[in-house]
């Protein structure tokens, strides 16, 4: 899935300089949020209505348990999936470099996508994107921040990409509008075929990066060990509820949905709250190196974590704008002070280690929350609860600390 909120507007958080390895990366990342932006960003509508319809039409459920039952299959096997191959998969191709690596995870994510388009004729191929998806952000993930941290310049994180980069973020604002306006005149599985357009760009600009061997070494064991330390575990806990509100915010379309009774006012709908957002975003951006309070980054994850709770409350369209816009405004701080902090502890001599081990505590995470929600929906709870389980999981991420790298356990 999509992760740290692609689908909504993303500022990257370190200001592109001379490095030309670090340019690449950018533009890969930015591409790669267009195409989550684009084609993944009512992937959830599309999940809810194959299984509501085919995959899992035959059990003896309500359509919405049927839809919210698919959706949650298809996160949790991943999240499982992911707890299986993380270390061999990364210990595997990583030996040939970080550039092969993001381009494997690439090849993977175009294969899938090509799936995915074909689910439609052959509605059980679902499963194998599973599987496709799970490897893909198995690979991507730790290989991208492991690559940032080491060509970010710590003295300048918090600064914005400049022209090239507004362009591509007026782009992305308006990409929910314009995927909501193609998906109900072509169909769902037309943006699928934008999605691998976009995906080759990333690949060519992944094959065009330097390529570096990495020694650093992944193990169970290791893990096990780090999390027995005290500042790891308290980092471990902010990583999972930063995923779980991720998670939740990502699946927050499918209520929409819901409620407008159609893909493309949502997609209208979303535009406008970031565009909303967008009027004093890059204002804040540009002052993240200067805010160095750690009790505004606590303040916004209260902010948001209530916005939770007015959720469960929500009666108009406008309303959802409204919220949708003050969480993305209060959020652009929040998770940049976030990634900010993650990035610095992530230079340390273990950099590759800290990021593969990253996301197992959120491959953990999602396991948890993703059988906590299919539960929820069984018994008919609800989205209200799903809610109060996003509105616990900001509180949790405001346990990130100001530490500096950290390079394993105290010996």
């Amino acid at each position: 899935m999509p992760k740290i909120l692609d689908h909504l507007l993303h500022l990257s958080n370190i200001r592109v300089d001379s490095n030309r390895n670090l340019k690449l990366l950018y533009l890969n990342r930015v591409f790669r949020d267009l195409v989550n932006k684009l084609s993944f960003f009512f992937f959830p509508i599309y999940l809810f209505e194959l299984g509501k319809n085919s995959v899992l039409a035959d059990l003896p459920l309500t359509d919405i348990q049927k839809g919210m039952l698919m959706v949650v299959i298809f996160y949790l096997v991943m999240k499982i999936i992911n707890l299986i191959t993380f270390i061999p998969t990364n210990r595997f191709f990583v030996k040939f470099g970080y550039q092969r690596t993001m381009t494997a995870s690439y090849l993977m994510r175009i294969i899938s996508l090509v799936v995915i388009y074909y689910t439609g004729q052959y509605p059980d191929l679902i499963w194998l994107v599973i599987f496709l998806e799970a490897i893909h952000s198995g690979l991507f993930w730790p290989t991208y921040y492991t690559l940032l941290s080491r060509y970010a310049i710590k003295s300048k994180m918090g600064a914005d990409l400049g022209v090239l980069q507004l362009m591509l973020q007026i782009v992305a604002m308006l990409s929910p509008a314009v995927a909501g306006f193609i998906s109900v005149q072509l169909g769902l599985s037309v943006l699928f075929l934008f999605g691998i357009a976009g995906t080759m760009v990333s690949l060519i600009l992944s094959m065009m990066t330097e390529s570096t061997i990495e020694k650093d070494q992944i193990s169970w064991r290791e893990f096990l060990s780090w999390m027995r330390e005290p500042r790891y575990s308290r980092l471990a806990m902010a990583l999972g509820g930063r995923y779980i509100n991720d998670s939740i915010i990502y699946i927050w379309p499918l209520y929409v949905f819901f409620i407008l009774g159609s893909v493309d006012k949502v997609g209208y709908l979303y535009s406008i709250a970031l565009f909303m957002a967008f009027l004093v975003t890059f204002f804040l951006a540009s002052m993240i190196d200067k805010i160095r309070s750690h009790k505004l980054f606590k303040t916004s994850g209260g902010i948001m974590s209530v916005l939770w709770l007015f959720r469960t409350q929500i009666i108009s369209p406008w309303s959802i704008a409204f919220i949708d816009a003050t969480n993305t405004l209060v959020g652009n701080f929040h998770w940049l002070f976030f990634e900010m902090q993650m990035m610095r502890r992530g230079k340390g001599s273990q950099a590759f280690s800290y990021f593969v081990y990253s996301e197992i505590i959120a491959a953990i995470a999602g396991t948890l929350m993703w059988s906590v929600v299919g539960v929820i929906f069984l018994i008919g709870k609800g989205w209200t609860s799903v809610f109060l389980v996003g509105s616990l999981a900001v509180l949790l991420s405001t346990l990130m600390t100001e530490r500096h790298a950290f390079d394993g356990p105290h010996q």
